[in-house]
């Protein structure tokens, strides 16, 4: 199998990572390549080629000799896991939400959707035809950051109030049934019989 299939782009900031670890190590020498490398993969959850060539450079190994190491041990990976890919998604499409600029946040969720559907987690393709079908709603409320909850909290009032006019059909009536039930107002004090208890 040729290798250039295999083959993941690197992400910028895995790589910031990489560089940040191998400024920090306590040595870059050939025989700290083992605990380079797994903290490589604790911290980024996999090892890149960007990666391979930085910590080449770092140990003044080949290239060769850092992949050798990587693909013979199982402990290592040279591509993001599946939960890694779910946490990155989830995280660039948080990202992208957070956006007010509307043509940019629609440019990008198409940009996502159309990267979440290419590899094998069936789960997030799933959010992402989700996110199609439902693509104008949600640059709708991107626009105006407000959902329908308001709405549904004013229909819960006026269903409530149904139940109670018991027949009357006169808005004088139902709208003073509203004010009573949405003010919440205690009639205790003012009628001593709501307050008792039947006897």
């Amino acid at each position: 199998m040729d290798d250039r299939q295999t083959e993941h782009p690197d992400h910028g900031d895995d790589l910031e990572i990489v560089r940040r670890l191998l400024a920090d190590a306590p040595s870059t020498a050939p025989d700290a390549l083992l605990p380079l490398l797994h903290e490589v993969q604790r911290r980024v959850g996999h090892i890149s080629h960007g990666a391979i060539r930085l910590i080449a450079d770092a140990c003044n190994l080949s290239r060769a000799e850092v992949h050798g190491v990587v693909t013979f041990y199982h402990d290592f990976q040279t591509a993001p896991g599946a939960r890694h890919r779910v946490w990155l998604y989830r995280e660039q499409s948080r990202e992208i939400l957070g956006r007010r600029q509307i043509r940019v946040l629609r440019t990008a969720l198409r940009q996502w959707c159309a990267n979440v559907m290419r590899p094998r987690e069936e789960p997030m393709k799933a959010v992402a035809r989700l996110i199609r079908r439902h693509f104008e709603g949600i640059t709708a409320w991107a626009r105006t950051r407000s959902t329908n909850g308001f709405l549904e909290a004013l229909n819960g009032v006026f269903q409530a109030t149904e139940r109670k006019t018991l027949g009357h059909r006169r808005l004088s009536t139902i709208s003073t049934l509203i004010l009573f039930l949405v003010g919440k107002l205690d009639f205790s004090r003012i009628n001593h019989h709501l307050g008792a208890k039947p006897t």
